[in-house]
């Protein structure tokens, strides 16, 4: 579905359904693009969607290029043409997140440099050499819930400042150097609070 500041339209569909995207689509209208995710086996593929307004005419995803570390709740940054991929829950399971990282060059993925912190259920936003990530959930870490951040430079992530508490699955927009973090799960309850991150 589109959003034209007032009302939803529905658009077309992806070609494969799927779910526990999360951080797993990036790109702002009218290009954006969902990376893997699960429907009862992890997808590789990467689709693209396209169109001139944002409106549902003339729009379609299309196939993109397909990633090497499949999973899902995943996070992205970046753009169609410049996106970024980290984290996870790979097949391998057992509670363990990757600290893996790819980068789109709007046709194929390759690989970037590796989270300090492997993570699933984390949170992304910013540019593919100006991304942000925060918390999410990690069972060979300790505690499981995050409150680990990281800055990417577009090649290799620093840890910065803890947020406040642990969290995960939360929702985190903006700039590496002005984002808002919000809601997510604290291992006790959903939260609705928001934070707001100045760079550091």
């Amino acid at each position: 579905e589109t959003y034209n500041g007032t009302s939803w339209s529905e658009g077309p569909d992806l070609a494969t359904a799927r779910r526990d995207l999360d951080g797993g689509i990036i790109g702002t209208a009218p290009s954006t693009i969902a990376i893997g995710g699960d429907s009862g086996t992890y997808i590789a593929t990467s689709e693209e969607f396209n169109k001139t307004a944002f409106t549902i005419t003339g729009a379609a995803w299309s196939a993109g290029g397909n990633i090497s570390t499949v999973g899902d709740v995943q996070a992205g940054a970046g753009t169609q043409t410049a996106g970024l991929k980290f984290g996870g829950y790979p097949p391998s399971g057992g509670g363990v997140g990757t600290n893996a990282t790819e980068e789109y060059n709007g046709s194929s993925w390759t690989s970037g440099g590796n989270l300090n912190q492997e993570a699933y259920g984390l949170s992304g936003t910013g540019l593919q050499t100006a991304a942000l990530r925060a918390g999410g959930y990690d069972a060979g870490a300790t505690p499981d819930y995050l409150e680990s951040v990281e800055e990417y430079n577009g090649s290799s992530w620093s840890a910065q400042p803890n947020a406040p508490e642990p969290i995960s699955s939360a929702t985190l927009f903006g700039t590496q150097t002005a984002a808002v973090l919000a809601m997510g799960y604290n291992n006790t309850a959903w939260q609705s609070y928001s934070r707001e991150y100045d760079g550091s």
